[in-house]
């Protein structure tokens, strides 16, 4: 952004401050981080923003390309793009308060340059300058999946699954996949987290001849797990079938009183049959 004055008739956004730990793959926190955010609400259609969708990869398309990983043997690459959204340029004049802690002269404001993140635009504005870079580099991409890229250099392939800032590479041969994870860097500054190990909270497992790969959705499992044994207070049974084939529900059973209808509301009745359903 840049200090501005603020013109007349504006609407001037808001901005506050969010503050996230950033974890690791294995959930223990690698670092602290502050970032100031626009309050999104208080921005107006037409006036701040116009066309704010983004796709992501679509979690079937992302299993068929390790399919084909799989098949062919292709090599996987994880990246990640930092500060992603604020490297995409604003579409809109837009004006923003000074956030806690930030003081401007009487009369000034914060006008944007780049798309930061709590925008209502931020993701789409990313996504097509993201789009326009691969483009560029002579990628097709897929009509079924926008979040899906690939690019046949002679007998070689790369592809490309696009999940806002997290990118998945997967390439024939090793150098193919270090040119291209080369050019990302030059462009957005990309993290090479190497080999595919986790992604969208799935962790994945390949064989050492690259045509071997197993899914797994461990940390997902256990955070809900945690998550239920807080509320209920006590260890999980795990069962091969959510209930007793041999149960009998009446009317009886459900609560009768307020107090025994709230209680019975915190839990999460559902995702704990859930749980059972996985370890089928």
């Amino acid at each position: 952004w840049i200090v501005d004055d603020i013109p007349l008739g504006c609407n001037l956004m808001k901005a506050k401050w969010v503050f996230k730990k950033k974890k690791k793959k294995d959930n223990t926190i690698e670092r602290y981080r502050a970032r100031i955010v626009i309050k999104g609400f208080t921005q107006k259609a037409g006036v701040d923003y116009n066309e704010i969708f983004a796709p992501v990869i679509r979690h079937s398309t992302l299993r068929l390309v390790l399919a084909l990983c799989a098949f062919y043997g292709l090599f996987k690459r994880h990246l990640d793009l930092p500060k992603a959204f604020t490297q995409a340029d604003m579409d809109f004049d837009a004006y923003v308060q000074a956030p806690p802690g930030i003081k401007l002269p009487p009369g000034k404001c914060f006008k944007l340059i780049k798309a930061i993140y709590g925008l209502k635009q931020a993701a789409y504005l990313f996504n097509r300058l993201l789009v326009s870079f691969l483009l560029s580099l002579h990628f097709v991409q897929c009509v079924s999946d926008t979040c899906l890229f690939y690019l046949f250099d002679g007998a070689n392939v790369v592809i490309i699954c696009v999940y806002v800032d997290d990118i998945f590479l997967a390439s024939s041969t090793v150098e193919l996949g270090d040119h291209y994870c080369k050019l990302l860097y030059d462009r957005f500054k990309a993290n090479d987290l190497g080999p595919l190990e986790w992604i969208l909270g799935m962790r994945i497992y390949t064989s050492d001849d690259n045509h071997t790969i197993q899914i797994s959705h461990v940390l997902y499992v256990n955070t809900i797990i945690d998550k239920v044994e807080g509320i209920i207070g006590r260890e999980l049974q795990h069962s091969a079938i959510p209930m007793h084939p041999n149960c009998k529900l009446t009317k009886d059973m459900a609560p009768q009183t307020d107090a025994e209808r709230s209680a019975m509301s915190a839990i999460p009745y559902g995702t704990i049959i859930g749980l059972s359903l996985i370890h089928i």
